[in-house]
């Protein structure tokens, strides 16, 4: 979805692109009276003052934009706070002159545009318009301490670009600069760096995608533009301009996953990706120590890892052909073949849909000419409403695929209707998006809410699981809500459900509220007299409706939790009365037997839910196969052990044994042993010992497997306070590699760890 703070947010990397190579403090300097000063003019081709221009300062040497409040090089640190407006820029007089005061000693460069609209702009990054005048730029101007510089910025050249990508918005980006970009479009704002960023002479936000330029100057100019999305795309482009000439940009496709964008890889491109489809790189090569990295840095914030890719975009690698590539075609050739991959995909699901689409559509037109359909509904019950239809939940399904048969018309039938009908057959978490945009589609945007929509989210609120979904996205939201879901509304506050929301979402209805809940005020039974009346204390502010809501929801999951725990006992006392009396022959086999025995017997233990009335005296035979000379027979045993006694061990508490079982196959010489113990065993631990810590430190510090050491962060995150100074302490005495641990703490915490001197 376009939107302005998409667009802000991308500025914002940008921004940060532009930083990486400038000054690396965020320490803003304070302001001396001794400050040196730029002033000028900006000037046209007959010497005449341009009135209304822009002039940007920016930091010669990285082309960073400066922060009009400290006129230093925009930080990282300013940028957390999404400032992008507040780009250092003057507004020629009508003189044609500007001044940049408070200046500290170093080098500046200028870049001087307008807008040929009359207009006042509204800001840097706003909408201005779509004609553009470059009226310059001036470069490796010096400012020293208590001096001012005079400078005289005239156009570059005469030359026009025209530029329409035809967007339906007013969101794209556009840079113009005399040098290439640095990466192909496909990463992103790492192609906006280096040369091209230091060598920009113009941008634009464009309206409808459009922009005409004037100005340019002779030469090859290169243009790169950035589209908000909910999927930010990128493309670029190149021109040659003459002297009073005037080139129009080839429409050039954006970089992306629409069905409009390009996915393929440009020509240069093309034998390096057939070469990555056929080549396999070794998890533990430098191409994927790097890549590992930029992944790693992208956990402290989501803009690390656009900086850590450009420090690498043109570091050298031997791929296992023995052709050298730089890091930034590698990864742009393997991101065509990610991106082809999923477009082909997703044609095929689409592909099956249609198929799937076609056979519905002649079944539901064979119920229509049979007089099967369509059939009135019955407002019985939630179960009548809601149908067990299993076609119409292969209906749904197809819809739900093909987000856009939301918002217009299926291929046959009602969409409401085959919702409704298929609505038991869908999950929780499908039912609840479905009511979210039912309550968008056909009841907050219409002038007139649809009744049936009304309806299925009425109905849906009697599950106990979907009256919070329920109430959040529809029947408390919507206004003029007729008698029958007022009701409603009255019945699940009197549960102290979604209190807080009710109350403040009645609008002018809250007398008819009142009303309804009157008999309850006046009912004989004092519990639900009580319930009313605290309902009318949150109603007039007595009583805080939130705090009600999270007393019930605890009283909820404690219910939920011992109905679950009455159910499980049911049903280990049904295994034990069915399987109970094999239990003795399955530990026999397991302590005595071959592999293959083993093996089946594991397999037993999974497919008859064993695990459920197996207790630690059993533990004698799961050693045993941890001894097995057969490494999947050890695969099997510690994943059934991990999940069932230390993952997920039912209302008991985690099982010594079978932590110190996994303690023991996390050292076996086979890493595939090695990772399962890992992955369903100390990770998952409560609580980790330090002797448990230090030793998923130890693995993490010694395995090349990335998926082993991003394992082991992602269990550690819930012992912070106790994994954190042992690491530090790890840090400064220099145990283990200290970049590797650094990535490790990254992981874990999300930041840099403290800075600490290395161990001399």
């Amino acid at each position: 979805m376009h939107n302005s703070k998409i667009i802000l947010l991308g500025i914002s990397i940008l921004l940060i692109v532009f930083t990486y190579s400038a000054s690396q403090t965020d320490q803003a300097t304070e302001l001396t009276n001794n400050s040196g000063i730029i002033s000028g003019k900006v000037l046209d081709d007959s010497e005449r003052p341009i009135e209304g221009a822009i002039v940007m300062i920016c930091d010669q040497n990285s082309g960073v934009p400066l922060y009009k409040q400290t006129m230093k090089p925009i930080t990282t640190r300013w940028l957390a706070g999404n400032q992008t407006t507040d780009i250092a820029y003057c507004v020629t007089d009508n003189k044609g002159g500007f001044t940049f005061e408070n200046l500290q000693p170093g080098w500046y460069r200028l870049i001087a545009q307008s807008w040929m609209t009359g207009k006042e702009i509204k800001g840097l990054l706003e909408v201005n318009g779509f004609l553009i005048k470059l009226c310059g730029t001036a470069e490796n101007i010096e400012v020293s301490l208590s001096m001012s510089t005079h400078i005289e910025i005239r156009p570059l050249g005469n030359g026009t670009l025209l530029i329409d990508e035809k967007m339906p918005n007013d969101e794209t980006f556009l840079i113009i600069s005399t040098a290439p970009t640095s990466a192909d479009p496909i990463l992103g704002f790492a192609s906006w760096s280096g040369d091209f960023i230091k060598n920009m002479i113009g941008f634009n936000r464009m309206p409808e995608g459009k922009t005409s330029v004037y100005g340019l100057p002779e030469g090859t100019i290169y243009v790169s533009m950035f589209a908000s999305d909910s999927v930010p795309g990128f493309l670029e482009g190149r021109v040659q301009i003459e002297a009073d000439s005037t080139v129009m940009l080839p429409y050039t496709q954006f970089v992306n996953s629409w069905s409009d964008s390009r996915h393929t890889a440009p020509e240069k491109l093309k034998e390096l990706v057939a070469e990555l489809r056929s080549a396999e790189i070794a998890t533990d090569s430098p191409i994927m120590e790097v890549y590992r990295k930029i992944q790693t840095q992208g956990l402290k914030n989501r803009h690390q890892s656009t900086r850590a890719l450009i420090e690498h975009l043109n570091d050298e690698f031997e791929l296992p052909s023995g052709r050298i590539e730089t890091f930034g075609r590698i990864m742009a050739a393997s991101s065509y073949i990610s991106l082809e991959k999923f477009v082909t995909e997703r044609q095929e699901k689409r592909n099956t849909r249609d198929e799937l689409s076609e056979q519905l559509k002649a079944k539901y037109k064979e119920k229509i000419e049979k007089g099967i359909l369509p059939q009135p509904i019955d407002y019985t019950s939630v179960d009548t409403f809601f149908p067990n239809d299993p076609e119409a939940g292969q209906e749904l399904d197809m819809l739900l695929v093909n987000k856009d048969y939301i918002f217009r018309p299926p291929p046959y039938g009602d969409w409401l209707d085959i919702v409704r009908r298929g609505f038991r057959r869908a999950s929780l978490d499908t039912q609840r998006n479905l009511m979210s945009t039912i309550h968008y589609k056909f009841i907050s945007q219409p002038k007139e809410p649809n009744e049936l929509a009304i309806k299925i989210i009425y109905y849906a609120s009697f599950d106990p699981n979907l009256t919070d979904a329920a109430v959040y996205y529809g029947l408390a939201r919507m206004k003029n809500k007729p008698r029958y879901v007022l009701e409603r509304l009255v019945e699940v506050a009197l549960e102290y459900r979604q209190l807080s929301i009710i109350n403040s979402l009645l609008y002018d209805q809250k007398q008819d509220f009142l009303q309804l809940l009157e008999p309850y005020s006046q009912s004989s039974d004092p519990n639900i007299a009580q319930q009313a009346q605290t309902v009318k204390q949150v109603l007039d502010g007595t009583l805080s409706g939130r705090q009600l809501t999270r007393q019930w929801d605890e009283i909820r999951a404690k219910q939920r939790t011992q109905k679950a725990k009455e159910n499980y006992l049911k049903e280990v006392k049904k295994l034990k009365e069915q399987l109970g009396a094999n239990l003795p022959e399955l530990k026999k086999n397991l302590i005595e037997g071959d592999s293959q025995t083993r093996l089946k017997e594991l397999k037993r233990i999974k497919e008859d839910r064993l695990y459920m009335i197996i207790d630690e005296d059993f533990f004698d035979a799961f050693e045993k196969c941890a001894e097995d000379i057969n490494s999947l027979v050890k695969i099997n045993t510690i994943t059934t052990v991990g999940r069932h006694w230390i993952w997920s061990p039912r209302f008991k508490p985690q099982s010594q044994r079978a932590i110190q079982l996994a303690m023991k196959l996390s050292e076996d010489p086979d890493p595939q042993v090695r990772k399962r113990a890992v992955r369903y065993g100390l990770s998952v631990v409560k609580n980790k010992s330090d002797e448990i810590i230090k030793h998923l430190i130890n693995i993490a510090m010694t395995t090349a497997d990335y998926e082993v050491i991003h394992r082991i962060a992602w269990g550690l995150q819930s012992d912070k306070e106790s994994a954190e100074p042992i690491i530090l302490n790890y840090l400064e005495t220099g145990s283990y590699g200290r970049d590797k641990l650094t990535d490790l703490y990254i992981q874990i915490f999300g930041k840099d760890p403290p800075t600490i001197p290395e161990n001399q």
